[in-house]
């Protein structure tokens, strides 16, 4: 039983983690330009997000979910303008060789708001507890901590993997083609933080 609830929970992380959204755009920047360390800074930001959008789901889902539906609009405003500077920020990001493969606080806090401002993100996750019964009254308090640990593991697991693939072929992308993929990325998530601000 208990083993059906980790690999739920791992399912469930990778599940949150695998969209290619503003995170894993950041993510991707992160590691192609500095490495995978830098990768993991960016990353460790959505993983944080994740478990701690896992706990709440599983505690209280119902009371959450009333809390985003009454606040939704304002929640995604407000979400779509930190993901607006953000991108700005990435795409004029100056690429520093010198920084690269750097543990970074300040990546770290940047993925960090970009979780925290998606509501888009905590629905897809009280989604994924629902349909796996995590929130019925069944569970048992072990049972909903250990589903929390191991969406983190499932999250940790992803990132590593994704990260480890990108810093294998960083070698084969010259500064150029990392300056270019920083532009393009900074707009592709500037556009998202235009997308939850202009559209319901």
């Amino acid at each position: 039983m208990h083993l059906l609830i980790i690999l739920k929970g791992i399912f469930i992380g990778i599940c949150s983690s695998a969209p290619l959204g503003p995170i894993a755009i950041f993510v991707m920047q992160n590691t192609l330009g500095k490495g995978q360390k830098a990768g993991m800074s960016a990353a460790m930001g959505s993983t944080v997000v994740d478990t701690l959008f896992a706990a709440i789901a599983v505690f209280s889902l119902s009371l959450v979910q009333g809390v985003i539906d009454q606040h939704y609009q304002t929640i995604k405003i407000i979400g779509g303008i930190i993901v607006v500077v953000l991108g700005v920020g990435m795409a004029f990001y100056k690429h520093r060789p010198e920084r690269a493969n750097k543990v970074s606080a300040t990546d770290f806090a940047k993925s960090l708001a970009m979780g925290l401002s998606n509501p888009g993100a905590f629905a897809v996750m009280l989604a994924l507890f629902a349909v796996f019964g995590f929130g019925s009254e069944g569970v048992t308090l072990f049972e909903k901590i250990l589903s929390v640990v191991s969406v983190c593991l499932g999250t940790l697991i992803y990132w590593n993997t994704f990260t480890w693939l990108l810093a294998k072929a960083k070698g084969k992308i010259n500064v150029d083609k990392i300056i270019m993929i920083n532009r393009i990325a900074g707009v592709a998530v500037a556009l998202f933080g235009l997308y939850l601000i202009i559209f319901p």
